[in-house]
């Protein structure tokens, strides 16, 4: 049952930044996935939900001199039909069309899925191999933060009362970069990740300067990246040998959670290497 609660939808940011300073137990509504299912359920009761549907420029993906940027209201199904998330950015496309069904991705944004900072969110994994940065900006200022610095635990960013996410940033890649997205769950369908991965390799033509980076969701509290094992993988041909030492670096350095509901620690241990395999199989056009 909903407790009660004020309802207000600003038409501009500054309207915004002044409801939410007036009142400090105010909560952001984007797409509402998550903070309506909270809500229901008692985990939180906000006195103010404050709307931003209304701002139309929170919403979209767009080309600019900084990069690729996108609106954090931008819907899910947005992502995945974006005509600029190709190529280089194709696994973040995909990993938004594979997420719950068309109804939920219909409303779920991209902000929320990053503010909601749960482990196995489907982007986390693909903004992080993509070196993505938010742009927060409150009342009086305006930053851009890494997403590795952005996100610092479940559920927790470092996002402060009265600041709002406007952007997230994507920086441009050789044409030739690819990625790839993958994602094990209990049930095929809309069940949350057991375990994700995303798999980047900037200038795969180019052994000299090829550069892999690989980030595992839900085996740390955050999206792990292991720069050991991406040195492994990088400036240099890729074979399985190779693979075995950064999957056996990676599994040496990670510490997932004995009590996940979704999946034991073996068998993520177990899928860090079946994910280096088939995602640089996939990139590369190669069998492992």
């Amino acid at each position: 049952m909903f407790s009660r609660f004020d309802y207000y939808a600003p038409q501009t940011l500054n309207d915004a930044f002044a409801a939410l300073s007036k009142n400090g137990n105010a909560r952001i509504l984007a797409g509402g996935t998550d903070l309506v299912v909270n809500i229901r359920s008692g985990k939180i009761k906000p006195s103010l939900i404050v709307d931003l549907k209304k701002i139309k420029w929170l919403s979209g993906v767009t080309k600019t001199d900084r990069g690729i940027e996108i609106g954090p209201l931008t819907t899910m199904n947005e992502l995945a039909e974006s005509s600029l998330l190709k190529g280089p950015y194709s696994l973040l496309s995909y990993a938004a069309k594979i997420m719950g069904c068309y109804e939920i991705r219909n409303r779920a944004t991209v902000g929320g899925n990053i503010i909601n900072a749960s482990p196995g969110a489907e982007t986390l994994t693909p903004l992080t191999v993509l070196h993505a940065s938010v742009e927060v900006s409150g009342n009086n200022n305006k930053k851009l933060i890494p997403l590795n610095k952005f996100v610092t635990g479940p559920n927790n960013t470092v996002l402060s009362g009265g600041e709002i996410v406007t952007k997230i940033i994507l920086p441009f890649y050789p044409q030739l970069t690819a990625g790839y997205y993958m994602r094990r769950a209990r049930v095929k369908g809309m069940d949350l990740a057991s375990v994700n991965c995303s798999v980047l390799v900037v200038n795969p033509n180019n052994i000299e300067k090829c550069q892999v980076r690989a980030a595992f969701g839900t085996v740390m509290p955050t999206p792990y990246r292991s720069q050991k094992a991406e040195e492994i993988l990088s400036g240099k041909k890729i074979t399985l040998d190779l693979i075995k030492q950064a999957a056996s670096v990676i599994n040496s350095e990670i510490n997932p959670r004995a009590t996940s509901l979704r999946a034991t620690p073996e068998y993520k241990r177990f899928m860090v290497e079946y994910f280096l395999k088939t995602g640089l199989s996939k990139i590369l056009g190669v069998t492992f």
